[in-house]
């Protein structure tokens, strides 16, 4: 098993890493460690801290490095007390470690050691984007055919312990790099906030070149009155399947790449229920499974990518008529 792993290049990889699930790694031999770091792997206080301070994973040498006393590691505090007489470091004596001071300054320079991505000091950079509990509660409970709003969550932050971390097929030189981050937001201002009409065309736009038929147009994207972004979009075929993507996937990649980042924006839809299903329902899904055999799937990632790029909140909903039906 071990052998066809390391064929397939299964291991660790992730865009992202919430600080839960970076201190359920292995301190020893971590996939994040630098090339000082293995070098500490067997000195006198690392054999310490798994001996006797019983160090496992990250959060084992977490708890080594925490301090209520003025005994506290730093980088470049080599002149730590080991004779300090606070409650933690009598603690550290009763089970047999003779330098508490030294363990925890050797801990924190292990710490110190580890790769920004998988470093649980890093604090992750929080950017307003991802949505909390209220506002996923918000998207749970509303109804498409009232015109709610969905919200879309660009987090590509990865939650749920090591397991959801395994990937296949991995390029080494990409678990080296550090966390993926959005551009900084700027100031929004509401006042500028876009809300933009995909529109089924298909019924309604038809003409004839030298007496055929020619194929009608299927979406429309609307910007508003006059605006120079406005456009009729043609069929697209998958370059792979060649079957014709669904219009309204090809509208709204269109019209999120013709609008800044820093924009909010707010997309209306006549009735269709493929842009939500794919965002709201099945995307931690095909993400997982690597978008394998999922349809249409080079345009949906490039959607996702864009609007996960978005520094500004990007929502959806159904035009609802007036009898209260999309």
């Amino acid at each position: 098993m071990i052998s066809i792993a390391k064929k397939h290049k299964t291991q660790l990889e992730a865009l992202k890493v919430d600080s839960e699930t970076k201190s359920l790694l292995p301190t020893w031999y971590h996939i994040g460690a630098t090339k000082a770091l293995k070098r500490l792997n067997n000195t006198a206080v690392s054999k310490c801290l798994r001996n006797t301070h019983g160090v496992i994973l990250i959060s084992d040498l977490l708890k080594v490095t925490e301090t209520t006393c003025g005994n506290e590691p730093t980088p470049d505090n080599d002149l730590i007390n080991n004779g300090c007489l606070c409650i933690e470091c009598q603690a550290m004596r009763t089970i047999g470690c003779r330098h508490p001071g030294s363990c925890k300054l050797g801990a924190f320079r292990i710490l110190s050691e580890i790769l920004p991505k998988w470093n649980p000091l890093v604090p992750n950079v929080q950017d307003g984007l991802t949505l909390m509990a209220r506002r996923v509660k918000q998207n749970e409970k509303a109804v498409l055919s009232d015109g709610d709003r969905l919200t879309f969550d660009p987090s590509i932050t990865s939650r749920g312990g090591l397991s959801e971390l395994f990937r296949i097929f991995v390029n080494q030189s990409t678990v080296d790099h550090p966390p993926s981050v959005r551009i900084k937001t700027g100031r929004q201002v509401a006042e500028e906030a876009m809300e933009i009409y995909v529109l089924d065309t298909s019924k309604n736009f038809k003409s004839e070149t030298r007496g055929k038929m020619r194929e009608p147009y299927k979406q429309a994207v609307f910007f508003g009155r006059g605006d120079e972004r406005n456009a009729i979009l043609p069929p697209v075929r998958d370059r792979i399947s060649q079957a014709k993507v669904p219009g309204s996937i090809v509208a709204t990649l269109h019209a999120a790449r013709h609008v800044p980042l820093d924009v909010p924006l707010h997309f209306v839809y006549q009735d269709n229920d493929i842009i939500f299903e794919a965002l709201f329902k099945h995307l931690p899904e095909w993400e997982d499974r690597g978008w394998i055999d999922v349809p249409f799937h080079n345009h949906l990632k490039a959607l996702v990518s864009t609007l996960r790029s978005r520094c500004a909140i990007t929502s959806f909903r159904r035009k609802a008529n007036a009898s209260g039906k999309p």
